[in-house]
């Protein structure tokens, strides 16, 4: 079975990088919104991870949903700005 050498990349960075950003970022959103503190969902390193595994994703031809990272990146640039 063949792999993409992007999807492999798209991997490799949420593992080993930074390991909270898997995920779309919809239920990290929800649990702000609750008053619930969820650590590394709110700074930088997770935007700037979630944004090339997105990349690199979206580059190895998955059918990847625009929505969760997209709301994620809006929640994290969001708390940067207040």
């Amino acid at each position: 079975m063949f792999v993409p050498e992007e999807f492999t990349i798209s991997v490799k960075i949420l593992q080993v990088i930074h390991p909270p950003a898997v995920g779309g970022g919809t239920p990290e959103v929800i649990a702000f919104l609750n008053g619930i503190l969820v650590h590394e969902a709110l700074n930088v390193k997770t935007f700037v991870i979630k944004f090339f595994s997105f990349v690199f994703s979206v580059a190895s031809n998955l059918p990847v949903g625009p929505q969760g990272p997209l709301i994620s990146y809006g929640q994290v640039l969001f708390c940067l700005l207040v």
